[in-house]
Order: C-alpha cells, then structure tokens, then sequence
C-alpha cells in the first residue's frame, strides 16, 4: 500500500513550506539560463521531506494536506529542465498550499 512505502521510505513527500522557501534553491538545480530546476530526491536534503511516520499520518488523515504530481517529462533526461513547473509548482503552493506535502514522481 501507498502507507507502507511511506512507512519504510521507499516514498518521501516533499515539504512544500521547504519548496517555497528561497532557501531551498541553494539545494536545487539550475539550467543553462540560471532557472532554478527541480533536482532527483537522492540530491535532496533530509530537511526537505516530512518523516516518514508523519507522512503517513498525513495520509491517513485523508484531507488534501496531500498533494501528487506527476505529468510526461518534458526530456529523456529530466522532467523540467528549464523548471518552468517547479515555477507553477511554487506558485500554486505559495496561494493555496503552504501547509501541504507533495509527492512529486521525480523527487
């Protein structure tokens, strides 16, 4: 069950709070024109990811603290590479989700 890879790991949810911080660029990739690109989960720091308990807590409260997004990437190579969503992404969480955690299929 989706619970259980939360549980043991194998699914992290991001922070979103950690997403929107301008703090969080220092950890995230950057294209050829100096866009700020998303980056793999393993390049992520622990800080960006709600523990596991909690992320299954969050689950099972089965509000819309939850989010998910997963879309067709936009290269072989990386899913945004000129982080044209992770800018949709932010701005959706700076309006509406700041309190939430995001599965994102490549985070």
């Amino acid at each position: 069950s989706i619970a259980d890879r939360l549980r043991d790991g194998s699914v992290r949810l991001l922070r979103c709070s950690w997403l929107a911080s301008p703090s969080s660029d220092a950890f995230l990739g950057r294209d050829d024109s100096g866009a700020v690109a998303m980056r793999r989960r393993q390049d992520l720091p622990p800080e960006a990811f709600v523990p596991c308990d909690e992320a299954v807590a969050m689950l099972e409260r089965g509000d819309r603290s939850v989010l998910a997004l997963s879309y067709g990437w936009l290269t072989a190579l990386h899913p945004d590479p000129h982080g044209t969503t992770l800018a949709a992404v932010r701005r959706y969480i700076e309006a509406d989700a700041s309190d939430t955690v995001l599965f994102w299929d490549f985070a």
